[in-house]
Parts: C-alpha cells; structure tokens; sequence
C-alpha cells in the first residue's frame, strides 16, 4: 500500500463514510473508463462499478483489502464485467457469436490502448521533471491548481506555466506524432 492508502485506511478507522466517499471520488471515473473497455456500454459501465462501490460498503471490503485500493478495484471492476458480459452470454436472444464479437472488438482496443498509453508514458517520461509533476497532479490526481501549488510549494501561475509547457511538449513529441503518423499508414 502507497502513502495514500495507509492514509485512506486510517481515515477508514475514524470517519467510514467521509473515507468511503474519498476514496469513490478518486476511483469512480477511472474505474468507470476501465469498465467501459471491457463492457463497450457506457450505461454497463457506470452500473458495474457502482454495484463494486456498493459491494465494498455494504461487505466493508476495505477492512479485508491486502494490496493498494487501486489494484483492488481494478480486479474487481474487471471481473465484474467478465460476470456481467458471461450474463449477457446466458441472456436468450443474444447471440453467443455477437458476444464472441464483442470481445474480440474489446481485446483489439483494449490492445490499441494499452500501445498508445506506452507512447503515452514514454513521452511523458521525457517531459522536464518539474513539468511532470505539475501534469500527475492536475490530470492524474485531478488536483485543483490551489492544491498542486499547495503540494509543490509553487504559486498558481507557476502550475499554469508548467502546465502549458507540458501540453506543448507533448502536442509535439516526436514519439506521440511517429506512432500516430504510423497508425494512419495503416
């Protein structure tokens, strides 16, 4: 477990429902983006990691987590939705070919984002480091810019301008712009 865990597992110990609401804030949206890839239904997808965030409340699952909070709900969003598309596969009147389809459509984005995330990371392993920083916080972290200046002892304007140059970096790597200008080739 990282910092924050030991953090949120002792906000658990004090205030359940103010940890629990921390920890569906920072979780909810990119357990739903993941649940979106392996369910290709939007409505599916906010369903499944609703049911997760209910079972974990209900069952008090926080007190029986071993490993990060993360890697918690990603294994349990993504069996979540094996269970729901095999639901899907018992259902009369869809097609077990349909849903043989659907997965194969799945695997080939769920592998054309897991390549693009690479590039991703690898461009944004270049970034300059005070840039990088400024960027897992704002996007990664979903930090206000008051927060991140607050967490890097910056003022407001400074995470703007680091912001900005990261952006730009990025706009123009030369890593993201190969692997897009190679993907339209093909």
């Amino acid at each position: 477990m990282d910092n924050e865990d030991i953090r949120l597992l002792e906000l658990f110990n004090q205030n359940e429902r103010e940890a629990f609401r921390e920890l569906f804030t920072r979780y909810y949206k990119p357990m739903v983006l993941a649940a979106k890839l392996y369910s290709n239904n939007a409505q599916d997808a906010e369903d499944i990691v609703q049911q997760v965030f209910v079972k974990v409340w209900e069952e008090k699952l926080h007190l029986k987590i071993n490993t990060s909070f993360k890697r918690y709900l990603q294994v349990s969003v993504r069996n979540a939705c094996f269970n729901h598309i095999a639901g899907l596969k018992a259902k009369p009147g869809i097609a077990l070919d349909m849903c043989e389809d659907i997965l194969a459509e799945q695997a080939i984005d769920f592998m054309l984002l897991y390549e693009e995330i690479q590039v991703f990371k690898k461009a944004f392993d270049a970034l300059p480091r005070q840039s990088r920083l400024v960027f897992e916080l704002v996007y990664f972290s979903d930090q206000p810019y008051k927060a991140a200046a607050q967490t890097l002892k910056l003022s407001v304007n400074t995470i703007k301008s680091h912001l900005r140059k990261a952006i730009r970096i990025l706009k123009n790597s030369p890593v993201i712009n190969n692997y897009y200008s190679e993907r339209k080739k093909s």
